[in-house]
């Protein structure tokens, strides 16, 4: 797709084979993209400009290519598979070659130095939280690693002027935050970038120097004087002969080039004493066509973080930003004068009209910085990258930038760093300058990631929200406006073709992902044969889903999921809701007439301290209550032919009437017919969920005199570990607690859910005054249950397992569902269906599988009989209230005795003399 002009290319075209992954070589020529056109996923190159056809560059059957990353010289690709193993590919000859690989099938970021001879990537080792930093000469043959892998090294990169390499290093422990409630702490924005110079020749930007005067010796001054006369008289000569030499000398220079003097006028807003300042203005054109810049005002000089100019409308536009003020100048040229405007933004506001005058075609030297480019360049310009391996860490040193979360190091035409920050919350591209006198970090863009950099260093491609993309200048002072536009990108495609790839690479898959090689013993292949027989005769999209469940299913494990795909959708409009449950009800007026219309049969909201979870209808001056109707919504009659929900379709989330009347048929103070205005809700999911947890909390408090406490957890995602958390702080000092863990969800590994409830004991802090300290005060002691069910699985499996593998009591109820094999990311299919492909699977220390397939077998075995949960009773809870109150009465927890106080008074006497 073009940046600016011209249609998008479409460089492949087929409806039966997926494209994956491409990357454009720095050259500017070749497109290397991954295909299964040859029935396996190998690599391919295709000309840019679509002159030639799609070249299939390797024949390595079973690989799924996951990144691709060019040498500078284009001539050799770098290709990493879903294993971590790394292979160097030449462009002409396809062979492939490879030279390490990621133990842990991390997919790494790699880099290559300027003169494509070494590549730098992370690599894990036994430890999983930290990893190094390697360098692999390719002319050698040999890696070395460069950093101790002490901490989680990574995302290492070449600078482009050959001078620095860059990495992220998880090493910043200086900043936990602590609990509000509970006693634990976590450390979090760990990320440092460090820089290394690769030699002992490069500057030392932090070198201090002293502010000492200067000065040349008599003799020498007086050459020079001299030389500068003879100068002057031959350049006066010169221009005597030819005319007048400044004119002569901007002719090969850019229109704005030069130094520009003026003032700028719209201050006294700022609440500065004068409204006008002298301002200058120096800019100069760089070897790539891009401009630099500095502005110097009130004895300060500052470097622009960008500047523009448009020959053709003689449009400037510099912008800048230091900490929290970002400012902007735009003008327009014409001669040897600059008029505009100026404006600030940020922690100030304002801004005014400014004029220049340009006062020589020459720029100071010491005024601009790194007016020399770098990168992108000819083979033969690019320097050999020299690097002492002697020593290489301990040359390194952290940059002056904000500890946080960092990704995707790489470097401009400049040799400047940029990268991707998160540590703020909101997304961030940033820039670091090495060769200044300071090393400053300037932002690029917010909200927003880099997600590539072209092959000359000179631009970088964005992603903000709202699925936008940018191609924008790899400097400071950028933005998402002006977005690429989508137009033109059509598809053509044969859908049966389509579905027949799609079964294929469901297929393949789990073939390449499943945890285990053997496949459970199925014969994979003939399975494949099976259900693909069947395409041919799907009718639409979702017969293609059907037949990929159905054939993934003959895997026999847990979480092999399928989902999503270009399948049609429909129409929807929300419903409000009100956390109630509406029944028929009819009411005889004195006259014999029938009424009908919906009562409020139960109304369903938290504990009095669940304000998360408040109904509708139960506000301050909204009266409404179970065995009222409702009649009108919006003021009109609710028809009870319908779904009462009917009358609410569209109301959520907006302020909306409903009259309710206390009876149908009676006088007008027996009906007490009234209208709130109130705001249905879109989910009342939680208020369903808090009122059942509310009334089993009551339901264990009532049947054990107040000692047990109860929790349930609906998942070991973030809302069950919120659930969990928020209702055990309010509970740790009952006898005893019973762990729901019936229908839970899954998610995380609950590893900490178990430290929560496993936190012993360990001392008491005696206090003169108020009650003494339990510690950690964040625990509970006494004996435990837990509750599990058929209905519990994967998290739901491991909770219990864990419950009972750290003796924290028996499980009481229904074995549980029996799916342990973990999923995470794989790549989605070619029309954004998705296939969860379980690629790792539990089994214990002892080295024998366990959970899968099976589930967490209970202590005590209670069936969960619908028909009595239905009727309110739920004899597993009644089994664990009954085990918990025997199990205080015989093990239950025993504060300690307050100790005498110590009486030292003879301390330091011999006891002889005592």
């Amino acid at each position: 797709i073009p940046a600016e002009n011209g249609p998008p290319r479409q460089l492949t075209d087929s409806s039966r084979w997926a494209e994956r992954n491409p990357s454009w070589s720095p050259s500017g020529r070749w497109i290397a993209y991954a295909s299964d056109e040859s029935g396996e996923y190998n690599i391919h190159v295709v000309q840019s400009d679509g002159g030639t056809e799609p070249r299939q560059l390797t024949d390595m059957d079973g690989k799924y290519w996951m990144s691709m990353s060019w040498s500078p010289d284009s001539d050799t690709l770098l290709a990493m598979d879903k294993s971590g193993e790394m292979y160097l590919i030449d462009i002409e000859s396809g062979e492939a070659n490879m030279f390490d690989k990621e133990p842990w099938s991390n997919m790494v970021q790699v880099s290559w130095s300027p003169d494509s001879r070494y590549i730098t990537y992370p690599k894990g080792h036994d430890n999983p939280l930290t990893s190094a930093i390697y360098i692999y000469d390719t002319e050698e043959g040999v890696t070395r690693q460069v950093t101790s892998g002490f901490f989680g090294d990574a995302a290492p990169t070449f600078s482009r002027d050959g001078e620095y390499l860059f990495y992220t290093s998880n090493r910043e422990f200086t900043a936990p935050e602590y609990e509000t409630v509970g006693a634990s702490f976590v450390y979090t924005n760990t990320g440092r970038i460090i820089a290394v110079p690769l030699t002992d020749e490069v500057e030392n930007p932090r070198l201090i120097e002293p502010d000492e005067e200067t000065w040349e010796e008599d003799e020498e001054e007086t050459e020079a004087t001299d030389e500068g006369a003879e100068g002057a008289e031959d350049a006066e000569g010169d221009a005597d002969e030819d005319g007048d030499a400044s004119e002569e000398e901007e002719s090969d220079l850019s229109p704005i080039e030069g130094t520009w003097a003026g003032t700028a006028s719209g201050l006294s807003a700022l609440g500065l004493p004068d409204d006008e300042m002298e301002v200058t203005m120096y800019f100069k054109q760089l070897d790539d066509g891009s401009f630099v810049g500095a502005s110097e005002s009130m004895g300060e000089t500052s470097d622009y973080d960008s500047v523009t100019f448009d020959e053709a409308t003689g449009k400037l536009v510099t912008t800048s930003s230091e900490g929290p003020i970002s400012s902007k100048t735009e003008a327009t040229r014409s001669g040897d004068t600059l008029t505009g405007t100026w404006s600030i933004s940020g922690m100030m506001e304002g801004g005014g009209a400014f004029t220049a005058e340009r006062q020589s075609t020459e720029v100071p030297d010491d005024v601009i910085e790194n007016t020399e480019g770098g990168g992108g360049g000819d083979d033969e310009d690019v320097e050999p990258t020299e690097i002492v391996f002697e020593g290489f860490e301990a040359r390194g040193f952290m940059l002056p930038v904000s500890a946080g979360r960092f990704a995707t190091l790489t470097s401009n035409n400049q040799g400047h760093l940029l990268y991707n920050s998160f540590g703020s919350g909101v997304p961030s591209v940033k820039i670091v300058d090495m060769s200044g006198d300071s090393i400053e970090e300037k932002t690029v863009v917010t909200g927003a990631q880099m997600v590539g950099m072209s092959g000359d260093g000179m631009k970088v491609l964005l992603a903000g929200g709202g699925n936008r993309w940018k191609i924008a200048d790899a400097r400071a002072g950028q933005s998402m406006s002006g977005a690429l536009p989508p137009r033109g990108l059509r598809k053509h495609l044969e859908p049966r073709e389509e579905w027949r790839q799609l079964v294929q690479d469901a297929w393949r898959r789990h073939r390449d992902f499943l945890y285990v090689k053997n496949m459970h013993g199925v014969d994979w292949d003939g399975v494949y044969d099976h259900y693909s027989a069947m395409v041919d005769h799907a009718a639409s999209r979702e017969d293609v889903s059907f037949i990929i469940g159905e054939m993934i299913s003959e895997l026999n494990v847990g979480h092999a999921y399928y989902w999503g795909g270009d399948v049609e959708g429909q129409p929807s409009m929300n419903v409000g809701m009100l956390a109630v449950d509406f029944e028929l009800g009819t009411e005889i007026d004195e006259d014999g007439k029938e009424h009908s219309a919906y009562r409020i049969a139960t109304m369903y909201g938290g504990a009095p301290w669940d304000t998360d979870a408040r109904n509708p209808l139960d506000h301050l001056g909204v009266e409404v209550g179970e065995g009222d109707y409702s009649t009108r919504v919006n003021g009109v009659m609710i028809d009870t032919s319908k779904d009462p929900w009917a009358a609410f379709v569209g109301t959520a989330g907006r302020e909306t009437t409903i009259t309710v009347k206390s009876a149908l048929a009676g006088d007008e103070e027996t009906v007490n017919e009234r209208t709130y205005t109130i705001e249905p809700i879109g989910n009342d999911q939680a208020h369903r969920y808090r009122a059942w947890v509310e009334a089993n909390r009551q339901y264990v408090d009532a049947a054990s005199d107040g000692k047990i406490g109860y929790i349930h957890v609906p998942d070991t995602g973030v809302n069950g570990q919120n659930e969990l958390f928020r209702q055990f702080y309010a509970q740790v000092e009952k006898e005893a607690l019973i762990i729901d863990d019936r229908w839970n969800g899954g998610g995380q590994i609950p590893t900490r859910f178990i430290e929560l409830l496993n936190r012993p004991r360990t001392n008491y802090w005696y206090r003169r005054d108020g009650v003494d300290w339990p510690w950690p005060y964040d625990s509970h002691q006494g004996p435990k249950a837990m509750l599990i069910n058929g209905s519990a699985g994967s998290g739901g499996d491991m909770f219990p397992w864990l419950f009972k593998e750290n003796e924290l009591g028996p499980l009481v109820g229904m074995r549980t569902w029996g799916g342990l094999v973990g999923i995470s990311t794989v790549p989605s299919l070619i029309d954004g269906g998705y296939t969860a492909v379980p690629n790792f699977g539990f089994y214990r220390t002892d080295g024998t599988w366990g959970i899968e397939g099976h589930g967490v077998d209970p202590d005590i075995e209670v069936i969960d009989n619908p028909s009595d949960l239905a009727q309110g009773v739920d004899p597993q809870m009644d089994a664990a209230v009954s085990y918990l109150l025997e199990a205080i009465e015989r093990e239950g927890y025993e504060r300690p005795e307050r100790p005498t106080a110590p009486d030292r008074s003879g301390f330091g006497i011999d006891p002889a003399d005592r």
